[in-house]
């Protein structure tokens, strides 16, 4: 559920989930201001409360904005492995945030990555991008000021907050593979036609239909019109097959986001916490 902040300061969404394999359910919610509102603060906050299964009971709660950035980085290196040309070397990064960090590290071990480009439309940001992850990778990583540029490498990264597309649909070489994680629907990352004549992969068709504003313009300006031009993650993960038909496919994986990814990720602190008796106590009853 996704809704608007009065005056269109921005949006807030709620997130749940309930496995029956796990003993546990979680609850997600999500703000995102346009605005930082002063120094202190920041556009996007998450917090995700466990509940117990069998009592109801409230038994953690997750400050989840960085659990959230690692499940939707993963999700992506994980369509990478089924979608990206095995000869793929080089990669592209629109975003220098907590979130195109991730992908890019995660890409590191799903795919070869001789060299990166990263374009941000902050100097300070895409140079310090390049600097941090460049030695903390062993990759060559420039710092480009022509937006143009990382969209010519082999797998193109959008991980952004643009309420515009980063790239122009002319830009995207044959074979490429494109990676985009904004899943909110006044955001558009991707112009609509760079899903024209391209392959789509999503975590899931209902959240790109109604939560990315990219999907939903490609979808009404028609550039999104057959219904095998789009495949769920879901349905192809333990495949050892490669997705792609030709080298010359441009590929597009469209992440939303799924509430049984925080599931799993949720359940998977608490009991490492448990494990390791780190994190801080309290009594929800009192």
């Amino acid at each position: 559920m996704q809704r608007s902040l009065p005056g269109g300061s921005g949006s807030f969404s709620m997130m749940s989930c309930l496995v029956p394999e796990l003993t546990t359910f979680t609850c997600k919610v999500i703000s995102v201001l346009r605005a930082v509102p002063s120094k202190a603060g920041r556009r996007t906050n998450s917090s995700l409360m466990l509940f117990d299964q069998a009592s109801g009971r409230r038994i953690a709660v997750i400050a989840s904005v960085h659990l959230t950035a690692l499940r939707t980085a993963a999700s992506a290196c994980l369509a990478a492995r089924y979608i990206a040309r095995r000869d793929s070397r080089s990669v592209g990064i629109y975003g220098s945030g907590k979130i195109a960090a991730l992908i890019l590290e995660g890409l590191t071990l799903v795919t070869q990555v001789d060299e990166a480009r990263v374009y941000s439309p902050t100097r300070t940001n895409r140079e310090d991008f390049a600097v941090r992850l460049g030695e903390r990778l062993g990759i060559p990583i420039d710092a480009v000021s022509d937006p143009a540029l990382p969209s010519r490498s082999d797998v193109v990264v959008a991980a952004t907050t643009s309420l515009s597309p980063v790239l122009r649909a002319d830009w995207v070489q044959p074979g490429t593979t494109l990676l985009s994680v904004s899943s909110r629907a006044d955001l558009a990352e991707l112009p609509g036609a760079v899903f024209e004549g391209s392959r789509v992969l999503t975590d899931s068709h209902e959240g790109a239909l109604n939560e990315s504003g990219d999907v939903r313009e490609a979808v009404r300006e028609g550039f999104i019109a057959r219904a095998d031009q789009v495949i769920e993650l879901a349905d192809v993960i333990g495949s050892t097959e490669s997705l792609r038909r030709t080298t010359e496919e441009v590929w597009v994986y469209k992440g939303t986001g799924l509430a049984i990814q925080d599931a799993f990720a949720a359940d998977f602190v608490y009991r490492r916490a448990l494990a390791e008796g780190v994190g801080a106590w309290f009594d929800f009853d009192a």
